[in-house]
């Protein structure tokens, strides 16, 4: 919950294992964007960032599927979440053909 998480993380996930003591965190993962090397560069003046230019542009392209997971939800009910991610994972030839197919 938002409540639990530290202040500078968008999101965090804990895994905890049930002991005979009780339950107990064994890991705990944050995200914490660029927090430490945004205030680490302030705090010392120096940019830590690091960059490659390349000779000429090199542009990607990259299909974006967006759900309406409503729709999902109904169609598949509880395998909807296993739709969703096979849809994700698809390669960017595989949802080029499938999007050329609607």
């Amino acid at each position: 919950m938002a409540n639990e998480m530290a202040h500078y993380a968008k999101d965090c996930w804990d895994a905890e294992a049930e002991l005979s003591s009780g339950w107990l965190e064994i890991v705990g993962c944050a995200d914490r964007s660029a927090f430490d090397l945004t205030h680490h560069s302030k705090g010392s003046g120096v940019k830590l960032l690091a960059s490659r230019k390349f000779k000429e542009p090199r542009p990607e392209k990259q299909t974006t599927i967006t759900f309406n997971r409503q729709i999902i939800g109904k169609q598949f009910k509880k395998n909807a979440q296993i739709v969703t991610q096979y849809l994700e994972n698809l390669s960017e030839e595989e949802k080029s053909a499938l999007k050329d197919k609607f």
